[in-house]
């Protein structure tokens, strides 16, 4: 009786599990694994931009502290770009699990700034 009990109950939350992600609210883990590396190649991208736009503008620079303020303008430019960057996740979680929607485009989550 015990046994049967279980099962009904493994069913049951199976079921509920189905439907919140037919409904959006579950995220397979491979695609927030996605989301994320996309976002950090999103930021390294930004952040390795910084050299090469600081460097003209250091070199005419005479102090230590109008250096660091300069720098401080661009670390804080970067970090503002990245708050307003959206991330877009091209998804069809209606049962496509192949990838790729009727279009044949990848699903790659891709942040915008």
């Amino acid at each position: 009786m015990l046994r049967c009990v279980t099962l009904i109950e493994e069913r049951a939350k199976l079921a509920a599990l189905q439907r919140r992600q037919r409904e959006g609210e579950l995220v397979p883990a491979s695609e927030v694994h996605a989301l994320w590396q996309q976002l950090a190649a999103f930021i390294k991208a930004n952040a390795m931009s910084l050299p090469s736009k600081a460097t003209p503008q250091l070199a005419l620079l005479t102090t230590a502290s109008a250096c660091e303020a300069y720098l401080r303008s661009l670390v804080t430019e970067l970090l503002e770009t990245l708050s307003r960057a959206e991330i877009i996740v091209d998804d069809d979680r209606t049962g496509d699990e192949g990838g790729a929607d009727d279009d044949g485009a990848d699903d790659e989550p891709r942040p915008t700034a």
